[in-house]
């Protein structure tokens, strides 16, 4: 009878830490979602003005998709995936669980491994792209024959819009990729449930960092005047001949159907 007293004293032993761990990333999901309720709240004035049209609904279903629906739907179906790899993975790994183990079963892990190569394509991705983007500004800026790279102001070399690309995209990939960063490391330093202890503040990350960058590029688009339609802001063209401080750069043309009256498709 003692027998039986120790190891289950034992048990509650080596359960304690793993509980308090639980708890712990806990509390990191519940800061992640009240992060999340703040930004919506003193963003929601901005959303509604630039994110929301009466006159288009389909730009305002997508714009709502693109900043709150993917990254859940994201995440739901890379959890669903690792899990049946997990599983799939303890099923061929753990034995029978022996006589005397209690119903709620035990804590298990995930493979280092497996794990990690779900935080390694993200860095390398975003770090791919993120270089591809500086290239492209800097090419640009050298066939224009500008100046020294030391010299270069966004402000004067490009228009508002390209300049806000570049701004708020290099804030994007910095924060994203800071807290890929984080993840990986725990992922390699710790152990238990503490491992998941950064990835809800990923999943607000993406959301806040995505939802500032659309918001900012409507907002320059539009300037001051936050009631223009959306297919006012979609017409683009090059502007290589002007002799501005924004020159050089991508200028808003009002879209006009008429112009595009007479053509038809061969």
């Amino acid at each position: 009878m003692s027998a039986n007293n120790e190891d289950n004293t034992a048990v509650m032993q080596a359960l304690a830490p793993v509980i308090e761990q639980f708890r712990l990333v806990n509390y990191m999901r519940i800061a992640a979602v009240a992060l999340l309720a703040y930004d919506i709240w003193i963003m929601f004035d901005l959303e509604f003005s630039y994110g929301f049209s009466l006159s288009s609904y389909a730009s305002s279903f997508l714009f709502v998709v693109s900043t709150d629906a993917e990254i859940p739907l994201v995440d739901l179906a890379a959890g669903l995936g690792v899990s049946i790899v997990i599983t799939v993975h303890l099923q061929r790994t753990v034995s029978h669980a022996p006589i005397g183990i209690p119903l709620t079963g035990c804590f298990a892990t995930a493979p280092q491994t497996l794990t990690l190569i779900a935080w390694i394509p993200r860095i390398l991705s975003s770090t791919v792209f993120f270089f591809m983007t500086l290239y492209k500004m800097f090419t640009s800026l050298a066939n224009k024959r500008r100046v020294a790279l030391k010299s270069i102001r966004l402000s004067t070399k490009f228009s508002p819009l390209l300049t806000c690309f570049y701004r708020d995209g290099a804030i994007y990939y910095t924060v994203i990729t800071s807290i890929i960063m984080i993840c990986t490391v725990t992922v390699v330093t710790l152990d238990g449930p503490l491992v998941l202890v950064a990835t809800p503040f990923l999943n607000a990350g993406y959301s806040l960092a995505v939802c500032r960058l659309i918001l900012n590029l409507r907002r320059t688009a539009l300037g001051r005047n936050a009631s223009a339609t959306w297919a006012e802001t979609v017409s683009l063209r090059a502007n290589d001949q002007a002799n501005d401080a924004n020159d050089g750069g991508i200028q808003l043309e009002p879209y006009q159907p008429t112009r595009f009256r007479g053509l038809h498709v061969m």
